[in-house]
C-alpha cells in the first residue's frame, strides 16, 4: 500500500492548485457584477491562474522475468543400515623382550590372570613359550611329552583297585588330581587366553621356527592338537587296567590305541574331560574366524 501512494503523491497538489484557481475567478465575479446598471468598463483586471506544479511519477524499471522454480527431486536420505561401522582402532601390540628373555613377562601376565589363587604355582619356570610350542606340536601328532609340558606333573600317583589275573580298575579318585588343571584351564575366560596368544604370537611363532616349521604359523598346529583332543571318546563305565610293566595300561585295545593326549584326557575323568573339550571347542571356534 506504501508503494502506490508514493507514486500519485504529486495528484493531490494539483487539485488543490486548480481548486484555489476557480475559488478567485467565482470571488471576482460576485464582487464586480452587483450592478445592472452600465458603468464605466474598468480596465479587467487579469488574475493569473498558478499553474499546477506537475511532477512527473518516477520511472518504474520493469521487474526482470524471473525464471521458474525448478522441482527439487526428493533426495532419499541414505540407508545408514548398509553403511559399515567403522572398526575401533586396535591398539598396537606391546614390545616384546627376546624369547630367551621372555620368562619373566611371562610370569608376570600369568599372575595378574590367576591373582588371588594357587593356580600359576601349577607352570613351570623355565621356557614356557618354548615348551609350551613343543607340547603343542608333539599332541597335533599325537605324542604326549611331559618334559615338555608347560605345566608340572601331578604330585599324587594314580590309584587304582586291585582286581583277578593282574586285572585293574581305575579308581575315580585319582581324576581329583587333574582337578587343579581343569581349574586352570577353565577359569578365566575364552577372549582372555586369545589376547594371550595374540600378545605373544612372534615369540610363538619364532619358538615354532627354532623345532623346523618355516611354512606356516603356530596356530594351525594349535588347531590341529585342539581337534585330536576333541575326537577323544568319553568314557563314563569304569576303566580296566593292566600292568604288563612298570607302567599301568588300558585293557581295552581301542582305548589303549588312542595318542597319548587322548589317553591322558580319558585318565582326567568324564567330568574333567568335558569341561576341557567345552572350551577347546569355544578356542577352536575363535581361531578359525
Amino acid at each position: 500500500m506504501s508503494e502506490a501512494i508514493n507514486k500519485n503523491s504529486s495528484t493531490p497538489l494539483v487539485l488543490v492548485g486548480a481548486g484555489i484557481a476557480i475559488l478567485a475567478v467565482g470571488v471576482g465575479y460576485l464582487a464586480f457584477s452587483g450592478d445592472e446598471q452600465e458603468k464605466p468598463q474598468p480596465a479587467p483586471v487579469v488574475v493569473e491562474t498558478p499553474k499546477p506544479t506537475y511532477t512527473p511519477p518516477p520511472v518504474v524499471q520493469p521487474a526482470k522475468p524471473v525464471a521458474p522454480i525448478e522441482p527439487v527431486a526428493e533426495v532419499s536420505p541414505p540407508d545408514t543400515a548398509d553403511i559399515p561401522e567403522p572398526e575401533p582402532a586396535k591398539p598396537p601390540k606391546p614390545e616384546l623382550p627376546d624369547l630367551n628373555m621372555s620368562d619373566n613377562l611371562v610370569q608376570t601376565d600369568l599372575s595378574q590372570v590367576y591373582s588371588g589363587t594357587q593356580a600359576s604355582n601349577l607352570f613351570v619356570n623355565q621356557d614356557l613359550i618354548r615348551k609350551f610350542v613343543v607340547f603343542v606340536d608333539n599332541a597335533a601328532n599325537g605324542d604326549l611329552m611331559q618334559s615338555h609340558a608347560p605345566v608340572s606333573a601331578p604330585s599324587d600317583n594314580i590309584k587304582v583297585v586291585a582286581g583277578e589275573d593282574n586285572t585293574y580298575t581305575l579308581d575315580a579318585s585319582s581324576f581329583k588330581r587333574y582337578d587343579p588343571y581343569v581349574s586352570l584351564f577353565s577359569m578365566i575366560s575364552t577372549d582372555t587366553l586369545l589376547d594371550m596368544m595374540n600378545k605373544y604370537q612372534p615369540l610363538l611363532d619364532e619358538a615354532y621356527q627354532e623345532i623346523g616349521y618355516t611354512d606356516q604359523g603356530f596356530v594351525n598346529k594349535l588347531i590341529d592338537a585342539i581337534d585330536v583332543a576333541l575326537a577323544t571318546p568319553v568314557i563314563e563305565k569304569e576303566i580296566k587296567l593292566v600292568a604288563p610293566s612298570a607302567m599301568y595300561k588300558f585293557a581295552d585295545p581301542e582305548l589303549e590305541s588312542l595318542s597319548g593326549i587322548q589317553k591322558l584326557l580319558i585318565r582326567m575323568g568324564p567330568k574333567n574331560q568335558l569341561k576341557v573339550q567345552a572350551r577347546l571347542e569355544q578356542i577352536r571356534s575363535e581361531l578359525i574366524k
